[in-house]
């Protein structure tokens, strides 16, 4: 799996190609970070998160940021694992297949004391795997890591899922179900994953738009 380095925003415009279903302009959003649900309007995407929602994972989001500010990704020598420095707490994503390809992985967290452990899955994604790492910055200077998720190793039909992560490994975003039906196309064919949740709440803390690194 061969994947460049490439921000959140350009996986916008390759969802288009991972999907077998058409996909909208990538320019119906109005932040450069929002891998949002194309045809899905901004009405839509406040019924999904509710204001309470936002202020608890705003919260969350400031939670050690006090204590560090760190903001690096980086990549192995041999793509096997990445690593992501954000704020006060880390995360690795390292590949944990048997095979050449990187069809399974694990998500680490380490946030305080802790001792490092696996981090939860969203909801929805927990048949999916997670594929690419990264460390936003919101305006206000809070650190919340990027985790893309993808259906390996079953395919790519839909291949770009994209969730927020709090200092404590804490998953802030949700994909239920996992893909949804974009309004005013074709039933049978107007499919595309559901990153509403991490549209909704990306907007909200106008995060930046990190460079993705990815596990191969």
């Amino acid at each position: 799996m061969l994947l460049k380095k490439i921000t959140v925003a350009s996986c916008v415009a390759l969802a288009a190609g991972c999907s077998a279903q058409p996909a909208a302009d990538a320019s119906a959003s109005n932040t450069p970070n929002a891998a949002a649900a194309p045809g899905n309007d901004d009405q839509h995407r406040s019924n999904q998160v509710n204001g309470r929602h936002s202020a608890q994972v705003e919260d969350s989001a400031r939670d050690g940021n006090a204590v560090s500010s760190k903001n690096t990704t980086t990549t192995s020598p041999d793509n096997h694992s990445v690593m992501s420095e954000c704020g006060s707490a880390k995360m690795k994503l390292e590949c944990t297949a048997k095979s050449e390809a990187c069809d399974a992985s694990t998500l680490w967290i380490e946030s305080g004391t802790a001792p490092r452990r696996v981090a939860a899955k969203p909801s929805g994604m927990e048949k999916y795997t997670p594929t690419g790492l990264a460390c936003a910055t919101s305006k206000q200077g809070d650190h919340l890591f990027i985790v893309q998720y993808g259906e390996l190793p079953f395919g790519c039909k839909f291949c770009e899922w994209f969730h927020l992560y709090d200092q404590s490994g804490k998953p802030l975003t949700a994909s239920s179900p996992a893909v949804i039906q974009m309004d005013g196309r074709d039933p049978t064919q107007a499919q595309t994953p559901n990153n509403t949740e991490f549209d909704v709440l990306s907007k909200k803390m106008q995060l930046d738009d990190p460079e993705i690194h990815y596990v191969n």
